[in-house]
């Protein structure tokens, strides 16, 4: 039986293929770090009279959005997990749940401001183009959120985006809308209510058809 046998020029050109590869990851890595860190918050203070009516108005208006979340999302293990955006490419750096650690996934159940899309038409919401894109994604392998990109036509594109981990955007990735964080700023318990409701509608219909 025949072996095949590698030439020492095969190993050379597979060894610097494996370092350039190598490199390559790690400036990635490092791209992606700087990005992260040097993300702003992306909300603006709310102003107080959006407060009104709030239990503590004159708190919550001064902590927001220094001190205070944007919204929250549920995952599947139960576990209540804040959300804040940021500008840049990744609008919510990592969405991993504080628990058990994995990634949001379909259904996904959150308050406004992560709103997820049940389909691709993104044209539905009207936004200016000079602003942040108010859409993206999740890595449904490591969580990084990235923000959607608009094309030269003016139409909002999710396909083919690269992670820093490998996976390469499809249809499984959770796709979302960027909402507004006031309704959850004025009373985050209500929007922990409603967040929960959404999560128990879908099984509520499925006892109900049975």
């Amino acid at each position: 039986m025949s072996s095949l046998k590698i030439s020492p020029l095969q190993r050379l050109r597979t060894h610097l293929t494996t370092v350039r590869a190598t490199k390559r990851m790690a400036l990635s890595e490092k791209n992606l770090e700087k990005n992260l860190q040097k993300a702003q918050r992306a909300e603006p203070r709310t102003p107080y009279l959006e407060y009104a009516g709030a239990e503590f108005p004159h708190l919550q208006a001064a902590g927001a959005p220094q001190t205070m979340a944007d919204g929250l999302w549920i995952c599947a293990c139960k576990h209540e997990n804040k959300l804040v955006h940021y500008t840049g490419p990744h609008p919510f750096k990592y969405v991993r749940c504080d628990a058990c650690d994995r990634p949001i996934n379909k259904p996904a159940a959150a308050s406004e401001i992560f709103t997820p899309l049940r389909h691709d038409l993104a044209a539905l919401f009207d936004f200016n183009s000079r602003k942040l894109v108010p859409y993206g994604q999740v890595c449904r392998g490591c969580g990084l959120t990235h923000r959607a990109k608009v094309t030269k036509a003016g139409e909002i594109e999710f396909d083919g985006q690269v992670c820093a981990c490998g996976e390469v955007a499809d249809a499984t990735w959770v796709r979302f809308a960027i909402g507004s964080p006031v309704r959850y700023r004025f009373d985050p318990e209500a929007a922990y209510v409603k967040v929960w409701e959404k999560r128990i509608r879908p099984r509520l219909t499925k006892t109900s058809l049975r």
